[in-house]
């Protein structure tokens, strides 16, 4: 084959082209801009340790209690992810999704995820925090820990028609150009 007979496929199949560009890029345009939208969410937590009860009079290591706090947090992660918890988190909101819960630094955790609204968000915040002091307080039976919240931090979703819409075209530019070679091929066998 000669460079002629490229050009010449391509010419003689430009509508078969231009007809599957078109439909592709409509397609993803229409997915794009129909996708339902999400809200990010950001809760970080922090676990605090205090005197234990046993000795009250005692004071205490600053250490054992960074442990000590650190072990609550490592628990309360585990906690959250576990399925029960993740079934009460399911019944006072109903639409969440991508649920993950991150212990980055000792005592420190953050609770990430997506809601439809922002009211279904702050929702699930506060029934977050239901659910860890819930938690905390079956852990502190011989010490008691607090756990103090950040500001939830909110984030909207962005659509991004225009990209979707340029990589279907793209998709179905070469979709088309090989399907006009599949034809050549098998006019010619």
């Amino acid at each position: 084959m000669q460079y002629n007979d490229y050009f010449r496929i391509l010419k003689n199949n430009f509508i078969l082209i231009a007809v599957i560009a078109a439909l592709t890029f409509a397609s993803a345009l229409f997915f794009s801009a129909t996708k339902e939208r999400f809200f990010r969410f950001s809760l970080p937590l922090f676990v605090s340790s205090s005197v234990e009860f046993s000795a009250p009079l005692k004071a205490e290591d600053p250490y054992y209690a960074v442990k000590a706090s650190d072990g609550a947090a490592e628990a309360l992660t585990a906690w959250l992810q576990s399925p029960s918890a993740q079934k009460s988190l399911s019944s006072q909101v109903k639409v969440f999704k991508n649920f993950k819960v991150i212990k980055f630094a000792p005592q420190f955790l953050e609770v990430k995820y997506e809601a439809k609204s922002e009211e279904d968000g702050r929702r699930l915040a506060q029934a977050v925090l239901a659910e860890a002091d819930k938690s905390i307080n079956y852990l502190g039976k011989t010490r008691m820990f607090a756990i103090k919240a950040e500001e939830l931090a909110v984030e909207q979703e962005e659509r991004r028609t225009g990209v979707a819409a340029f990589l279907g075209m793209l998709t179905g530019l070469a979709l088309g150009i090989f399907l006009a070679f599949v034809k050549e091929y098998l006019t010619n066998n």
